[in-house]
C-alpha cells in the first residue's frame, strides 16, 4: 500500500483538491503521480510539464498554506529523506512497542507540518487581537469543540475573559448582541463546519475581529476569517484523523497561550495565584 503515497505533503494536496481551480488541479495531479521528480523542478519547469504558468505553480503552493513552491518542495524533500518507506505501514503482527513508535512519529510529523504552515505575522496579529480584546468568544462543533474547550480553560487561566459557545442557535444569538470589540475564534479542521461558519459570518458582518484555526486553506470558512492560523491535515487508515487534528489545533492554542503569558509577564504571577486560590476550594484534601 505504502511507498510514500501517504506523505503528509501529498495528503495536504488531496485534502485541498476539491477547492483547487482547474489549472491548479493539473499541477496537483502531476505532483501526486510524480512527486519524486518535482523535488528538482523549478516553478517554470513544473509549469511547462503541466501546461500552466510559473505564477500558477506559486499560487498552487500558497493554496496549500506554503509561502511558495520552494517551501513546498523543501517540506516534501524533508519527509522523503527522513521517513523510511514503511514507517506508517502497521501490520497485524506489530508489537505494541512498534505501534507506539510509529504513532508518535506520525503525530510529530503532523506537528512539524503545522509549524511549517503557521505564519509568524498571523500569529503576532492573533496574539495582539486576543490580548487587547475585552472578550474572547470561542465557537466550534464536533471534534474541534474539544479544542475550543481547552482554549477556554487556558485563556481564562491567564486573565482573558472568555465565553465558549457550542449551541448553533446560541452562537448566532450571542454574537448578534455582544460588543463589537469582542474577538471571535472559530475552530474547524475541515473549514466546512456550517455552524462555525455561520457564527463567523455573523461576527464579521458586525465588524468583530475573527480568527480561524483551520486546516484547509481554500475552505468556505476562510471567507469569514480576518486572521487565519493554519494547522496540519492528515488522512491515514491506521491513525485517527480526529486525534491528529486535535493535536495540531492544541499546539496552535499552546503557542497563543505562551505568547499571551509573555505579554502579561508583569501581572501573570498574580493571575496564577488568584486562579490557584479559586481552584483550591474545588480540590479535596486528605
Amino acid at each position: 500500500m505504502y511507498e510514500h503515497e501517504d506523505l503528509i505533503s501529498l495528503t495536504r494536496i488531496r485534502q485541498h483538491y476539491s477547492v483547487l481551480s482547474k489549472s491548479k488541479r493539473k499541477i496537483a495531479d502531476y505532483i501526486l503521480d510524480n512527486y519524486k521528480k518535482i523535488i528538482n523542478f523549478t516553478a517554470a519547469e513544473l509549469a511547462d510539464v503541466t501546461g500552466t504558468s510559473p505564477s500558477t505553480v506559486v499560487w498552487f503552493s500558497r493554496s496549500l498554506g506554503f509561502k511558495g513552491f520552494t517551501e513546498f518542495k523543501l517540506n516534501l524533500e524533508r519527509e522523503l529523506t527522513a521517513s523510511p518507506a514503511n514507517w506508517v505501514n502497521i501490520k497485524s503482527d506489530e508489537s505494541i512497542s512498534q505501534v507506539k513508535h510509529k504513532t508518535l512519529i506520525y503525530n510529530r510529523e503532523n506537528v512539524d507540518q503545522t509549524m511549517s504552515l503557521l505564519d509568524d505575522e498571523s500569529l503576532e496579529m492573533a496574539v495582539k487581537a486576543i490580548n487587547d480584546a475585552p472578550l474572547i468568544v470561542l465557537v466550534a462543533e464536533g471534534g474541534s469543540a474539544s479544542s475550543a474547550r481547552c482554549a477556554y480553560d487556558a485563556f481564562m487561566q491567564i486573565g482573558s475573559i472568555c465565553i465558549y459557545l457550542d449551541d448553533p442557535f446560541f452562537q448566532v444569538l450571542s454574537l448578534s448582541n455582544l460588543p463589537k470589540e469582542a474577538v471571535v475564534i472559530g475552530i474547524s479542521h475541515s473549514g466546512r463546519a456550517k455552524n462555525t461558519i455561520d457564527a463567523l459570518m455573523v461576527a464579521k458582518e458586525r465588524g468583530m475581529t475573527t480568527i480561524g484555526l483551520v486546516g484547509i486553506v481554500g475552505s468556505p470558512m476562510m471567507k469569514y476569517v480576518d486572521i487565519a492560523l493554519l494547522t496540519g491535515v492528515s488522512n491515514h487508515p491506521y491513525f485517527s484523523n480526529s486525534i491528529n487534528a486535535r493535536i495540531c489545533e492544541l499546539n496552535v492554542i499552546s503557542i497563543l497561550y505562551a505568547s499571551l503569558t509573555i505579554k502579561r509577564n508583569g501581572r501573570i504571577n498574580d493571575i496564577h495565584k488568584a486562579v490557584n486560590d479559586l481552584f483550591s476550594m474545588k480540590r479535596v484534601n486528605k
